[in-house]
């Protein structure tokens, strides 16, 4: 598989190109594929600016689940993401929304009904 996203200098960008390479990787059932770019995903959360960065690269990730089904690689991934959504930053809320998504569909309803809540808590207060 080529590394399009070693030539890519910012970190938000990076994680754009590799949510497009994990929607070809879902398209075309490549599980082992999938896995590294979601690692890769994971891997770039502390160098992205804004959460707002990070949803560019998690929402194909999420439609790659749900094609694919989730596995290890999976659950790391959202709890990579996890840091980031607690954040008192713009797109935080967004985020954090996400992940419960994404837990739904690893079938923990218990830490998706957690981050569900504490978005709803978030929203409320303003925070």
């Amino acid at each position: 598989m080529p590394r399009v996203t070693t030539q890519v200098r910012s970190a938000g960008r990076r994680v754009a190109a590799t949510g497009e390479c994990i929607e070809v990787a879902a398209a075309l059932g490549d599980l082992d594929a999938v896995d590294r770019l979601l690692e890769g995903v994971a891997s770039l959360t502390g160098a992205v600016q804004t959460p707002n960065e990070l949803l560019v690269g998690v929402h194909p990730s999420l439609a790659a689940l749900r094609r694919l089904g989730a596995g290890g690689s999976a659950r790391r991934f959202l709890e990579a993401l996890e840091p980031v959504a607690e954040k008192a930053l713009p797109g935080s809320l967004q985020v954090r929304a996400s992940l419960a998504e994404g837990y739904l569909l690893l079938k923990d309803e218990a830490r998706a009904s957690a981050l569900i809540e504490s978005t709803i808590d978030a929203a409320l207060s303003g925070s």
